[in-house]
């Protein structure tokens, strides 16, 4: 039996009625030993086998799965296999996705600049859910040149990707002062999905001129909006120039 083979009979069953072979806490070991062999492997040919069982997994709403071969389909396959992987963090599996999350940003992280072609090509995707999760991919490797693209993410029809349009504006704040300034205007968006993150981005934001839009926020009408606006303030007034 091929090592894949060994690896998706310890996952979750792929059919109605299967519930495959992981009983104990023997198997995570297993799972891990399996996932390194298979990376270590570097077999190309496998790839196809593995879009095809994540998209299975996916399907089943089955996050554990589409993390394991998420990571496998990473250490084989590196930046080539980062539009899939967005793609599928793009699906709403109703878990925080923080392994997930982790495995993207570093292929990010390991190249950015060859991650930019793959990132920039899904920011304009039909979908919501795409573009907000290519968005907050481009947090990762942001460049000053993203500013306009940015720009127009935060006036995207759809708050999600309003919502991760303020951590890379943000970063580009402190040296761009259009992106402060957009900032500042995302805290009027209705959204307080959207105005909690702006607050966030300003809040390390070291240029005094953002205090004066972050205090009106005090008395926002949302009681998370005023929690993150205290918080914005105190680090404001700490990091502000006298």
């Amino acid at each position: 039996m091929s090592l894949l083979a060994q690896l998706i009979r310890l996952l979750p069953g792929e059919g109605p009625d299967e519930v495959g072979d992981f009983d104990d806490d023997d198997s995570f070991d297993k799972i891990t030993e399996l996932t390194g062999a298979l990376i270590d492997s570097a077999d190309l040919g496998l790839v196809p086998e593995l879009e095809a069982h994540l998209d299975t997994f996916l399907a089943r709403k089955d996050f554990y799965g589409r993390d394991v071969i998420g990571e496998v389909l990473a250490g084989i396959a590196g930046l080539d296999a980062l539009p899939v992987l967005l793609r599928a963090s793009a699906r709403n599996l109703g878990d925080d996705q923080d392994t997930f999350a982790t495995i993207i940003c570093e292929l990010l992280q390991q190249d950015p600049v060859g991650a930019r072609p793959a990132v920039l090509g899904l920011v304009d995707a039909d979908d919501a859910a795409l573009r907000a999760t290519a968005v907050w991919a481009l947090d990762f490797i942001v460049s000053e040149e993203d500013l306009p693209r940015l720009l127009a993410a935060l006036r995207d029809p759809h708050p999600d990707v309003r919502s991760a349009a303020a951590g890379p504006v943000g970063q580009l704040a402190e040296r761009l002062p259009k992106a402060t300034d957009a900032l500042a205007a995302a805290l009027n968006d209705f959204a307080p999905q959207v105005r909690i993150p702006a607050l966030a981005a300003l809040s390390y934001t070291p240029q005094s001129a953002a205090l004066p839009h972050v205090t009106r926020l005090s008395n926002d009408p949302d009681p998370k909006v005023r929690e993150w606006a205290a918080i914005a303030l105190n680090r404001l007034r700490g990091t502000a120039l006298p």
